[in-house]
């Protein structure tokens, strides 16, 4: 069998753009954790609702999201679930005293 080398780079090529994403979104991510454990900074958990704390994780995607707009549709291609269970652990990690326990 011949390889062409056309396939050879146009896989690779696809290759390297598949781990360029997962990079890039786990990048964003990151992103949204900093950003969401900058902004509870001397937030009393305690009292806060579950609209407060909404409204904080909002603050922290669109924060990110407009800093980084190139990069939207890496996120915009997971699914919720996804993005969860990479954003509440990255929480628990970095800030664990702002978690509300979600997983």
């Amino acid at each position: 069998m011949k390889f062409n080398p056309l396939y050879m780079i146009t896989g690779i090529a696809a290759a390297c753009g598949i781990g360029a994403s997962a990079m890039g979104s786990e990048f964003m991510i990151n992103q949204m954790v900093d950003a969401y454990c900058s902004i509870m900074e001397g937030e009393n958990v305690g009292v806060m609702n579950s609209y407060d704390r909404g409204m904080n994780e909002g603050m922290a995607i669109g924060l990110v999201m407009g800093q980084y707009p190139e990069k939207i549709d890496q996120l915009a291609s997971m699914s919720e679930q996804e993005i969860n269970s990479q954003f509440y652990p990255g929480i628990e990690q970095r800030c664990p005293q702002y978690s509300f326990g979600v997983k």
